[in-house]
């Protein structure tokens, strides 16, 4: 049984006859979610998929679709999925943007789908904005390929080519080291009394704030796959070609460089680590100017420019000196 108030009341409005008195309460369900108890969460998520499904108020079947993605119930996964073909844009826009909120890896294909078959230009942003929340999670390289083929495609509308190379850049969700990533912004859409505007809830989609990011924990570095990448190319550096100082006890001293910093969403694994030398890392840090080529966030990099200084990085694939033990 609900335990709150406010929660109590809601769940009886949502059945009201009154179109607007069961809008309201579900809009309150989405601001609140947090404040429910999982098995409260997953009870009225059912119900929700149901007036997403069946409700004959367009503005109720809106405001569902954003407050189960709220919810983060993936039971919601197929009812979203079915939404996305819905006649009215709104309801797919943020049927999409709950799919991405929820992250089951198999709404991506679901998204994909909506991505190739859907024409409007709207809808399509929002489907990129959904991917957005996978192509930064290391198990989700196929929405990270799909962003960039559609940033890359000259067919398709220049406004969406650009929101997918935002999210190339920008990224949501939370990284492998920890760091929680979060991209609040509104998309480029027309004010809500234009013609065919879409009318955006103002929960956390309705208000125009900056990009911004969330840092919930201290970046921790990844000192077992830095050690592997090592392993695995050597100790001679990638883009001077010297080889490792010598070190005090014996052996090589070099180091790891992250090309993408971890405090940027990098992450702590190739192509995104580089062997250099002491001398290389400080430029790296300290230089004026520094430039990859192409761009580190979609391609693997061929060559650094440091102080206006082109180096082509040596990515070898194989050990070149064996492990000593």
């Amino acid at each position: 049984m609900p335990t709150s108030d406010w929660f109590r009341t809601a769940v009886h409005d949502i059945d009201s006859p009154e179109g607007e008195d069961r809008r309201r309460a579900i809009k309150d369900i989405g601001k609140r979610a947090k404040e429910l108890r999982r098995e409260e969460r997953r009870d009225i998520a059912q119900r929700l998929c149901e007036l997403l499904a069946t409700d004959d108020w367009e503005p109720v079947q809106m405001w569902a679709a954003w407050a189960l993605g709220m919810l983060g119930e993936e039971l919601a996964v197929d009812s979203l999925a079915a939404a996305l073909y819905d006649d009215n844009r709104d309801v797919r826009c943020h049927a999409a943007l709950a799919l991405g909120r929820i992250g089951a890896p198999r709404a991506v294909a679901y998204i994909e789908q909506l991505l190739q078959n859907d024409p409007d230009e709207l809808t399509r942003k929002y489907a990129v904005s959904a991917l957005g929340h996978f192509s930064w999670r290391p198990q989700h390289e196929d929405a990270r390929q799909l962003l960039k083929s559609f940033a890359d495609d000259e067919s398709i509308q220049p406004s969406v080519r650009a929101a997918a190379s935002d999210e190339l850049r920008a990224g949501t969700g939370t990284t492998s080291h920890r760091v929680t990533c979060v991209q609040v912004r509104m998309l480029d859409v027309p004010p809500a009394d234009d013609p065919g505007a879409v009318v955006i809830p103002d929960g956390p989609l309705g208000h125009a704030v900056e990009r911004r990011t969330v840092t919930t924990r201290v970046p921790q570095r990844d000192a077992r796959a830095k050690e592997a990448y090592r392993r695995g190319v050597g100790t001679r550096c990638q883009i001077c070609g010297e080889a490792g100082f010598s070190a005090r006890g014996g052996g090589t001293f070099c180091e790891v460089h992250h090309i993408v910093p971890l405090a940027a969403r990098g992450f702590d694994r190739p192509p995104n680590l580089l062997v250099v030398c002491a001398n290389c890392h400080r430029k790296l840090h300290y230089a004026r100017s520094l430039k990859f080529t192409p761009d580190p966030w979609c391609e693997r990099p061929e060559s650094v420019s440091i102080n206006g200084d082109v180096f082509s990085i040596d990515w070898r694939d194989e050990p070149t000196e064996k492990r000593t033990t």
